[in-house]
C-alpha cells in the first residue's frame, strides 16, 4: 500500500517526481540551471575579490589557498587564463563552509546581498 500512496504523491508533484519515486531515486538535486547561476555568482563574487585592495583583502581572514588563488589572479594578463583562474576561485569558494561563504559575502557585498540570495529560490 506504501508504493501506492508514494505514487498518488509524486503524481500530485508533477511527473518528473513520479518517475524519481517510482524508480527509486532520492529527493531531486539542483536543476542545471541553478547550478550555472550560482557558480556565476561565486565567480562574480571572486572578480569583486580580486578587484578590492590588498590591504582590505587582508583584513578579511581568507583561507591562505583562496588568497594565494587571488594574488595569482592579479598577475594574470591574458583573458582566457584569467577566466579559467576565475572559474577556480569560484570553486574553491564553492568548497568553503556555508557559514564562510555568507561572511565573504556580507564582507564584500554588505548585507543587502544577503537578503537577495535569501530572497532567491
Amino acid at each position: 500500500m506504501k508504493r501506492a500512496d508514494e505514487s498518488l504523491t509524486a503524481a500530485l508533484n508533477g511527473p518528473a517526481r513520479a518517475i524519481e519515486i517510482l524508480h527509486g531515486a532520492g529527493e531531486p538535486g539542483k536543476s542545471r540551471s541553478c547550478k550555472k547561476r550560482e557558480s556565476a555568482d561565486l565567480q562574480r563574487l571572486g572578480e569583486e575579490l580580486a578587484a578590492l585592495p590588498p590591504a582590505r583583502l587582508a583584513a578579511f581572514a581568507l583561507p591562505p589557498e583562496l588568497a594565494s588563488d587571488l594574488r595569482l589572479l592579479a598577475a594574470l594578463t591574458q583573458h582566457g587564463a584569467r577566466r579559467r583562474q576565475l572559474r577556480f576561485i569560484g570553486r574553491r569558494i564553492r568548497e568553503m563552509e556555508e557559514e564562510e561563504r555568507q561572511r565573504l559575502l556580507l564582507l564584500v557585498r554588505g548585507r543587502d546581498a544577503l537578503r537577495q540570495r535569501a530572497a532567491r529560490p
